[in-house]
């Protein structure tokens, strides 16, 4: 009989709702507006509270070296690129250099190392030398220093093949060919005489092979 009269109460609720009682739908707004505001009163409470919380969190050198361990354990990082990215986070910047001390002394950090993947890395790429050497200097560190980066100093010339390979398997598509290769070898890196000189070569060589079609 209870389960019959919650049905029939359902029933009528919904009649009341579908035939537009203004005193239902008055009741209805009421209490939606009374829930809505607790809502955004417990909102605005609780985004105080975690603004609050945040603020007066201090963070420590074992919070900063906790996070150069999980970030480092990913990818090399650099003394310089990892202070960076601390003190971005938060860190003061003297728990920030603490940390990275510790790091280094520890081995999780070593610039060395860094560069020579970085080097590496890059010539896979395809990457000109001078836009690995624009990388490695914005890392704070010398490139004449690094001893991969002193191996790939073969000369103008190998560096003026290694362009002409890079526009052979990535030819721009632009309606101005020089001007589209020009682009593409400063964006991979090369120096702007090498990119100018391949550039022109290239659409001059484009021009050519469009008259013998």
């Amino acid at each position: 009989m209870a389960n019959n009269a919650t049905i029939e109460e359902l029933r009528a609720r919904i009649a009341a709702m579908e035939s537009g009682s203004n005193h239902y739908k008055q009741a209805s707004i009421t209490r939606t507006n009374s829930i809505g505001k607790g809502v955004y009163n417990r909102q605005s409470c609780n985004t105080r509270s975690e603004v609050s919380r945040k603020a007066e969190r201090t963070y420590t050198e074992e919070d900063a070296f906790r996070r150069i361990t999980r970030v480092s354990v990913r990818r090399e990082q650099s003394t310089a690129g990892m202070l960076r990215k601390l003190e971005h986070e938060g860190f003061s910047s003297d728990v920030a250099h603490s940390a990275v001390d510790r790091a280094v002394r520890c081995g999780l950090l070593d610039d060395t190392r860094f560069a020579d993947v970085l080097v590496r890395s890059r010539l896979a790429q395809g990457k000109g030398r001078a836009g690995i050497a624009r990388e490695l200097e914005s890392e704070d560190i010398d490139p004449a220093t690094v001893e991969a980066f002193a191996e790939t100093d073969l000369g103008d010339s190998h560096e003026f093949k290694r362009a002409r390979t890079a526009l052979l398997a990535h030819p721009p598509r632009s309606k101005n060919q020089r001007e589209g290769a020009y682009r593409f070898l400063m964006r991979k890196g090369f120096d702007s005489h090498i990119s100018a000189v391949v550039a022109r070569e290239w659409s001059e060589q484009s021009i050519v092979t469009q008259g013998t079609q």
